[in-house]
């Protein structure tokens, strides 16, 4: 984590990256020991350990449902209003948002339809989401650094004043 946050909607977007690079880091770390772990214990143990994550209260679907929305909400009308782009620039901020529609689509494919019953299949199922995550960011960078980089010096100080979404 940064030791203050990133000035720039790019330099946040790099930032998040980074973390979710590094969780996905984690997840690998963790992948064997917790395989030679889970293959050590009984069919009781087993079931007991798979217990413990599987909460089958709650709705993944809607859970990667809600993500997604929040992944795709470019906050066009605050940032027309905030920058007050040209013709040039507003084109590329449409493209900012359909790459966004894009990649959150792209991302509801990975969303899990219930809870994987194992530990082991739940952590590829959260391993394939990181992933997907991170695969949706490397789309949108370039769509969110062509409208960035299309601002005047003025027009990118109002934007990077902008409420983070």
């Amino acid at each position: 984590c940064p030791s203050s946050p990133p000035l720039t909607p790019v330099g946040r977007l790099d930032a998040l990256q980074k973390r979710l690079n590094a969780m996905v880091q984690g997840l690998d770390l963790v992948r064997a020991p917790l395989t030679k772990f889970d293959g050590s214990l009984s069919a009781d143990q087993r079931q007991q350990l798979d217990a413990l994550g599987g909460d089958k209260a709650s709705d993944p679907a809607k859970l990667c449902s809600t993500q997604n929305q929040e992944f795709i909400n470019v906050p066009t009308q605050e940032i027309i209003a905030t920058v007050d782009p040209d013709d040039k620039q507003k084109e590329a901020l449409d493209q900012l948002d359909n790459v966004a529609a894009k990649a959150a689509s792209m991302l509801q494919s990975t969303c899990p339809s219930e809870i994987p019953s194992s530990t082991e299949a739940r952590l590829d199922a959260m391993n394939k989401r990181l992933k997907a995550t991170v695969t949706a960011m490397n789309e949108i960078r370039p769509a969110l650094t062509g409208f960035y980089d299309s601002l005047s010096d003025e027009q990118k100080a109002r934007f990077n004043t902008m409420p983070s979404q």
